[in-house]
């Protein structure tokens, strides 16, 4: 998990995978702040895996069953009221990103 303008740097300057207009879009529509926490998260459970796995040992976390994935260690799983999910992100691999409700903002009220 990391902010929003850490993903921001690392999808669109390192990787470029999405535009500066694209990112602003999605800040104006969800109310999105850079000090908001963000995650890649998917519904495919092998998926899931292989992003805390070196890359190198995807294609064979994606062939597991649920039985070997355990073996692994355990995903976490986040509800709906948590955050938003955004749709526009998706990633060719059932991936999106996931920005948490309110988080950095609840130091600013106090």
């Amino acid at each position: 998990m990391i902010t929003w303008k850490d993903m921001k740097d690392i999808e669109e300057r390192e990787r470029g995978n999405y535009t500066r207009k694209q990112f602003r879009s999605w800040e104006k529509k969800y109310k999105i702040s850079d000090d908001d926490l963000v995650i890649w998260v998917t519904p495919n459970k092998n998926m899931a895996y292989t992003y805390d796995e070196p890359a190198g040992h995807r294609e064979k976390i994606l062939a597991m069953k649920d039985e070997e994935l355990s073996e692994l260690g355990e995903v976490s799983e986040y509800l709906s009221s948590e955050g938003i999910l955004i749709l526009e992100s998706d990633d060719g691999d059932d991936g999106y990103l996931y920005v948490f409700h309110n988080t950095g903002k609840e130091e600013e009220k106090q």
